[in-house]
């Protein structure tokens, strides 16, 4: 089938979406409808060599609508604003749908991990680079979680409310953690862990590259190391297959970039590199299980109770059975005590040692990002803290049930964010020496020497 004629149109309307975004929210608040606009500019004025891995844009259209029925006793507002813009259609698989319906194995899976990351690294974050203005935490991500939480209140009250927010902890699966608030006051108030925190520099990033936004257009190299891996073939054999996959013979392509960066959006974007480390959270993080529903939530709270919520994933789903977590970290156990974990946490440590080149004393990607280890958990926290509006459950009618059972996902999403977070303070609290085989820096003893935070990854 030929592709190049064919046109996707995409609609953002204030009438499709659960929440009730405020239409003149700006940076990380940016309603779904203008982000769109923004959307349809950032793809419109990519630079060679990233063009080639996005879609093409073509018409744009604002428009506004009468509110429908439905929402006439929820606003006083006549009409709702809406966007759409024609662009390319880009073939092939999701990433993700292709792991659920072909349970690939971890080192397939890594593999693909490790090309994103390359073509992000080479062709993306290349570009647009500055020094970062410093000082970004604040409105990137403190105000983020407050102000997307904020809103998860306004939406669901029943739900999202002070029982589970406004607590000093909260117990995950049996853990007991510090709640959001407690964890952003600790940061607040301790300059060194900010400056830790800090990117060193900002360039043109995607945005969002949960696997659910990359394509893959052939599939075969992947399916011929498949065969190999699970019909036992020589290592030789499979290491050669695992090498033939690379960005190129896959096809790989971005969608629906996120468009927003720090005090910058549209043509205009720049932001953390480390944003673009979004593969992880859809294994490691169990995006992929919460997002299509592979659980159930249980979730006990009270007056002057510490919530306690049990999240228990579907044994033997699709996700399940290629990424193979075991949540290592949340019981505290490292990667090198159990050699038997064929999964996603046993591939992290070798897929960051080749892309920030850790066996070199020298290396230039530890020079440039020598915090890279707890800025990258600490992100994943804060994408996940932050990301519950986006994940609300509608019913057809346009209503939306206040309940846990209803809203699981968007629970499950802020508790997986909770774990992050607090196991980068961890980190910084000199409590969390080592992650996924990788080891941390004493960031609670004296500032560490650039040549202690290169050497990050036993030889």
């Amino acid at each position: 089938m030929q592709h190049e004629n064919v046109i996707v149109r995409k609609i953002l309307s204030e009438a499709l979406i659960a929440v009730g975004w405020n239409p003149e929210g700006t940076g990380v608040m940016l309603p779904p409808f203008t982000k769109a606009k923004r959307q349809a500019e950032f793809l419109q004025a990519l630079p060679d060599p990233a063009r080639r891995y996005f879609p093409r844009v073509f018409d744009i259209l604002e428009r506004e609508i009468p509110v429908p029925t439905h929402y006439l006793k929820e606003t006083d507002r006549p009409t709702f604003k809406e966007l759409i813009y024609e662009m390319s259609f880009v073939p092939g698989e999701e990433v993700s749908r292709y792991v659920e319906r072909c349970s690939p194995p971890p080192a397939i899976v890594a593999r693909i991990y490790e090309q994103i990351a390359i073509v992000l690294r080479n062709d993306v974050h290349s570009l647009r680079r500055t020094a970062s203005p410093g000082e970004t935490l604040e409105a990137s991500y403190f105000r983020k979680i407050e102000d997307r939480l904020d809103l998860c209140r306004r939406t669901a009250p029943n739900t999202f409310n002070e029982k589970l927010l406004d607590t000093g902890h909260i117990v995950i699966n049996g853990v007991r953690y510090r709640n959001f608030r407690t964890i952003l006051g600790i940061l607040r108030e301790n300059a060194a862990y900010c400056d830790v925190l800090e990117p060193r520099f900002h360039a043109l990033v995607m945005g969002d590259t949960n696997t659910e936004n990359i394509k893959i257009n052939n599939l075969a190299p992947l399916l011929r190391a498949q065969a190999l891996i699970e019909g036992n073939a020589p290592d030789a054999e499979i290491e050669a297959a695992l090498d033939a996959i690379t960005a190129v013979s896959i096809d790989l392509r971005f969608l629906d970039p996120r468009a927003i960066g720090f005090d910058s959006e549209g043509a205009e974007t720049r932001d953390d590199p480390m944003y673009d480390n979004k593969p992880w959270h859809n294994s490691l993080g169990h995006y992929d299980e919460v997002h299509h529903e592979r659980f159930d939530l249980s979730v006990s709270v009270g007056e002057g109770q510490t919530p306690e919520i049990e999240i228990r994933y579907e044994p033997g789903n699709p996700y399940e059975r290629s990424y193979r977590v075991e949540d290592l970290t949340e019981r505290n156990i490292d990667i090198d005590e159990r050699p038997d974990v064929t999964g996603m946490e046993r591939y992290f440590a070798p897929v960051m040692r080749k892309l920030y080149d850790l066996d070199n004393p020298h290396s230039a990607a530890v020079a440039e990002d020598p915090n890279w280890l707890v800025r990258f958990v600490f992100m994943m926290g804060a994408h996940f803290t932050a990301m519950p509006p986006f994940h609300f459950q509608m019913e057809l009618d346009g209503t939306l049930v206040d309940s846990y059972l209803v809203q699981r996902r968007p629970v499950a999403i802020f508790c997986e964010g909770i774990r992050w977070l607090n196991w980068s303070l961890e980190m910084l609290e000199g409590k969390r020496r080592k992650f996924l085989g990788v080891p941390v820096p004493d960031y609670a003893a004296a500032s560490p020497s650039r040549a202690t935070l290169a050497d990050t990854v036993d030889a």
